[in-house]
């Protein structure tokens, strides 16, 4: 079993000198300047490479993990003169420039082990001593979406350290009223429109940054509608890659703009892979779907789909406070990080590892590794001990044997399998690596000014360099590299459109090319799919000050459930693509029922004879939805449901 407690230590050191990074603290972030003294022991296992047919033993291995050395570890520790290497000279370049990785063509994993084995020699305890500075809580406050009986606005808060928990919020309303929620959420009743201080305190008795928001709100048909006007702006971000480049940011281009709030980054996607795999890991029970939930080619089907959509929704959003904290920290586009995250591994980060060598959220692997520690100082720092390596003169320096142990601890940052933890994966060190991905990143935009700049003094546009950036992040220095080059030699620009067309790796510009159609989509997907306009929320209130109980009347209003299958992709139920026949039941809290067809896509349920305040618990047959609101006064409460064509994945989740 691995030792989980010495890989959380070293993400604890690593966000330290991460939040000293490139781009400023966010203003809603903690009070800073908290630090703390660890000691910790690490086991290191010593390998030995022997041959079969010689039975001599051709080098040593000295790893931080259980089992035998990996793959890549094996090539980075060995003499290169034990394989068949055909190296492409690296390029020439002044003294303490950061080189890239060699091009390597090597033997296949099966040839070297059928020529070589790992045996075991010895292990042995390492202590290790560092100061850490904690990484700031962050605190915000949004306004719900849609129309409500009541108006409130959501305080939230988050702790990136596993050891503290927020243990309430606070804040004043107007500079009179004090209130208080146990917690790191606070839902805030308004009574008219207000300025809003705030701040959070964790389990260990400290304090947030207290920030200041102004809300308002407006009474329609519809219900109350709250507006967050203005709140501790994010002034002093900077975006750090686009400083490397040397470029200007459009101000057109949404998602390079920091968000306000981490709510800002949830979006609700349907998405298949993590479907099944929250079906297999028992997070969702389909066992009412037909088969199981699942097709014949391990897909899951739309019962299924439907079933877990309210657990992948929440699945997808819940490291989006770890993402929005990485970007303001390290001064990368949030929503790029996130999106990078969905295309890797759609939010779950454990178990591909064992076949491809990549790990965590991001899936990265030992060339990614490898390229970060080559470009940012940073996190070689923090990784490289003086007692035990040469860290003076950098990391392009050492010997190969010593890059693949700083390699592989980094990479057991980056691990998520856990024995003892829930579905194997732990969730903690899952949200704190996003801090590594985001270093990983600026360093590729180092790298890919480096090369870009190697070819030609002026860089294309921003958003062609950060295309240039994911080959760089995907493919590799030379598949950039040599794109670059067949471009210019074609006296072609440098920009996506000819450099893509150039690209001889496979898989770069698909996966560029797929991650760009996700990003530049994102903000399609930042609304609840059901109701994007108006969704009745009934919240429940950690109320500060009572709040009046409304005078009981009559309602002259409506309850309608609208179904439809979205064939054409365009979100607007049209004629043909209206659904029939599934029955639809609303309970009241007085005690009544009454339950419909949906007909012509269509079910009405007439509340003239209810009083308003009336709870109503709406539940869709088949479809396995639920809703709660509340009886209005007047108006429609609509609700729609958009079932989509349902996507087969190429490979079973």
């Amino acid at each position: 079993m691995q030792n989980r407690r010495p890989i959380f230590l070293f993400l604890l050191v690593l966000l330290s000198l991460l939040a000293a990074g490139v781009g400023a603290a966010y203003a809603q972030s903690g009070g800073g300047g908290r630090t703390e003294d660890l000691e910790f022991q690490v086991t290191q296992y010593v390998w030995e490479l022997v041959s079969h047919n010689t039975r001599a033993i051709v080098c040593t291995a000295t790893v931080e993990h259980e089992g035998t050395p990996t793959y890549f570890e094996t090539l980075a520790y060995c003499p290169m003169s034990i394989f068949s290497w055909a190296l492409t000279p690296e390029p020439t370049v002044a003294a303490g420039t950061p080189q890239p990785a060699r091009q390597e063509q090597i033997i296949d994993e099966a040839s070297l082990f059928r020529y070589y084995k790992w045996q075991y020699k010895e292990a042995f305890q390492v202590t290790r001593k560092v100061k850490i500075t904690a990484p700031d809580m962050v605190v915000y406050m949004a306004a719900p979406v849609g129309y409500l009986q009541k108006p409130y606005v959501i305080i939230s808060a988050y702790e990136p350290l596993t050891k503290n928990s927020i243990a309430r919020i606070a804040g004043i309303i107007n500079e009179r009223t004090h209130f208080t929620c146990p917690g790191s959420r606070c839902e805030v009743p308004l009574t008219a429109d207000s300025t809003i201080e705030y701040w959070a305190e964790n389990s260990a008795g400290e304090s947030s940054k207290h920030n200041v928001g102004t809300v308002r709100y407006s009474l329609t048909e519809q219900g109350y509608h709250v507006t967050l006007q203005a709140t501790t702006p994010v002034e002093e971000w900077t975006d750090a890659c686009a400083l490397k480049f040397g470029v200007d940011v459009p101000g057109t281009l949404e998602w390079a703009r920091m968000p306000l709030t981490p709510a800002q980054l949830n979006t609700y996607k349907t998405l298949h892979f993590l479907t099944g795999k929250l079906i297999i890991n028992n997070q969702v029970d389909t066992s009412s779907c037909p088969s199981g939930g699942f097709l014949e080619n391990g897909a899951p089907n739309s019962c299924a789909i439907e079933t877990a959509r309210e657990t992948v929704n929440a699945w997808q959003n819940q490291f989006d406070p770890a993402i929005w904290n990485a970007a303001m920290q390290n001064g990368v586009p949030a929503r790029l990080l996130k999106t990078i995250i969905e295309l890797e591994s759609q939010y779950w980060p454990g178990g591909e590892q064992n076949y491809l060598y990549e790990y965590g959220l991001s899936q990265i692997n030992y060339l990614g590794v490898d390229a970060a520690l080559r470009w940012d100082p940073i996190l070689f720092n923090m990784v490289c001990n003086p007692a035990q390596f040469n860290c003076t003169a950098g990391y392009q320096t050492l010997p190969a044997d010593q890059k693949a142990q700083l390699k592989a601890i980094v990479l057991s940052m980056l691990d998520t399998a856990c024995i003892d933890c829930p579905n194997g994966v732990n969730l903690d060190n899952a949200a704190q690596s996003i801090n590594i991905l985001s270093r990983v990143l600026l360093a590729n935009c180092e790298q890919t000014r480096y090369i870009q700049a190697s070819v030609s003094p002026k860089p294309p546009a921003y958003e062609d360099m950060w295309k240039l950036t994911m080959v760089s992040y995907h493919s590799g220095f030379g598949c950039l590299l040599n794109a670059l080059r067949d471009t210019q030699a074609k006296r072609q620009p440098l920009d996506w459109e000819h450099v893509s067309a150039n690209l001889i790796c496979p898989g770069g510009k698909t996966y560029v090319d797929s991650l760009w159609q996700r990003l530049t989509t994102f903000s399609s997907y930042t609304t609840p799919p059901d109701d994007p306009k108006a969704p009745t929320l009934v919240p429940t209130f950690v109320a500060p000050t009572p709040m009046p109980t409304p005078t009981p009347v009559y309602s002259t209003g409506r309850l309608r459930l609208v179904v439809y299958v979205d064939s054409d992709g365009n979100r607007t139920p049209t004629p043909n693509e209206l659904v029939d026949g599934i029955t639809v039941t609303a309970e009241f809290s007085d005690g009544t029922s009454a339950t419909q067809t949906i007909r012509n896509g269509e079910a009405v349920f007439d509340l003239s004879k209810k009083g308003v305040g009336t709870t109503i618990k709406l539940s869709v047959g088949y479809l396995f939805r639920a809703y709660q609101t509340i009886v209005p006064a007047s108006g429609d409460i609509t609700y729609t449901i958009r079932l989509e064509q349902p996507l087969i994945p190429t490979a079973m989740p």
